[in-house]
């Protein structure tokens, strides 16, 4: 498990290539997504699927490291 907000991109993109799962913090850390993939046209954007909002399967997430 990484606690922080500080993994890579292409460390996201490899696990998810290897079938692991991904739980992103979203929203300030008031909620969390299940990453499923990313847009192959903007690699920065995550898929997720979302049980909190009505439409969860491919929404969109830009891919944001805080510093």
């Amino acid at each position: 498990m990484h606690k922080t907000n500080d993994l890579p991109l292409e460390t996201v993109q490899l696990y998810l290539e290897q079938g692991r799962v991904m739980i992103a913090n979203v929203m300030n850390g008031e909620h969390f997504v299940l990453v499923i993939g990313w847009d192959d046209t903007s690699p920065d954007t995550m898929l997720v699927n979302d049980p909190g909002f009505e439409r969860s399967f491919g929404l969109l997430f830009a891919w944001k490291k805080n510093k």
